[in-house]
């Protein structure tokens, strides 16, 4: 599936919540006119109207990377949970229920972490998009 840089532009804006087809036009300098035609192809190169599914794909492609919107790190925050884990003192006196208990809980906070940035990221300011 080949998506244009335009069509990449359009979909980074759904993404940010902006559906706004005229504040569009006027960041990416394209007719308004043009919209149906940019959304009936990205529409049919996905194979799917939801642009949910739209912007997973893209994602998972890697046409649009998540890190550049966002400032969590997955790396360093694995590595304080890591450090938290084997830091504690009463690590050693727990039982196997226990442990795999905390961790569990742990990971779940750290699932939360991710998912409230990614998913949950509200945009103040409309974030530059090139295309």
């Amino acid at each position: 599936m080949r998506v244009s840089k335009l069509e990449i532009a359009y979909i980074k804006f759904i993404y940010f919540g902006i559906e706004d087809k005229n504040l569009i036009s006027e960041k990416l300098r394209i007719p308004i006119e043009k919209f149906n035609s940019i959304e009936e192809s990205i529409f049919k190169k996905y194979k799917t109207k939801s642009w949910f599914q739209i912007i997973r794909i893209t994602f998972d492609k890697g046409l649009i990377k998540r890190c550049d919107y966002s400032s969590f790190n997955i790396e360093n925050e694995a590595s304080k949970l890591a450090k938290q884990i084997f830091e504690d003192e009463n690590f050693a006196e727990q039982s196997h229920l226990e442990i795999k208990l905390r961790l569990f809980y742990k990971l779940i906070n750290l699932y939360n972490k991710f998912e409230s940035e990614y998913l949950l990221k509200r945009f103040d300011e409309i974030p530059e998009v090139k295309y």
